[in-house]
């Protein structure tokens, strides 16, 4: 998450480092997921929330929103472009 947020704050002071951040969005944001689903592992078990998982799934929205502002694409949400290939990855191996 800081890593991210150095690269906004760089690109607010003009100078570009998309090139170096660009090609590893798509990988942070299936780690971001994958810490989502692990958190669901709570609700799923009827427990309510540890506090260090109510501040992770803060932390895990805020890497959303560094994403938006990193991508390319700022007229479309990122994560509408960025899941359907981990759809594909996930369900496409699953069926070879």
């Amino acid at each position: 998450m800081r890593v991210l947020q150095v690269c906004i704050d760089k690109e607010a002071k003009g100078i570009c480092c998309k090139g170096l951040i660009q090609a590893h969005l798509q990988d942070i944001f299936v780690i971001a997921l994958r810490c989502l689903s692990t958190f669901q592992s709570f609700r799923l078990q009827g427990k309510p929330d540890p506090d260090n998982i109510i501040e992770s799934k803060k932390n895990v929205s805020k890497i959303f929103k560094q994403l938006q502002a990193l991508s390319d694409e700022k007229d479309e949400d990122f994560l509408t472009n960025a899941l359907p290939p981990v759809i594909d990855d996930v369900f496409c191996t699953c069926h070879e």
